[in-house]
């Protein structure tokens, strides 16, 4: 829980301080990467694949969500 708190207070502290028009978040799914694996094979070799949630947000889909300072 506190990791998620610290993203979100870096996350506000950036916007505060630059005043983006457009924020964009990214998951890398990629949680085993080959070029890793190439160099440790055993590099999370211990963890299991979870199937991805289904829902708003996690459909691999672009969302955008207009900024309120952008006039159209």
């Amino acid at each position: 829980m506190n990791a998620v708190r610290g993203l979100l207070d870096f996350i506000a502290r950036l916007v505060q301080d630059h005043r983006p028009d457009d924020l964009v978040a990214c998951m890398d799914f990629d949680w085993r990467p080959a070029w890793r694996v190439a160099l440790i094979p055993t590099y999370k070799a211990h963890r299991v694949a979870e199937e991805a949630p289904e829902g708003p947000g996690w459909t691999g889909r672009r969302c955008r969500t207009p900024s309120p300072r952008r006039s159209r």
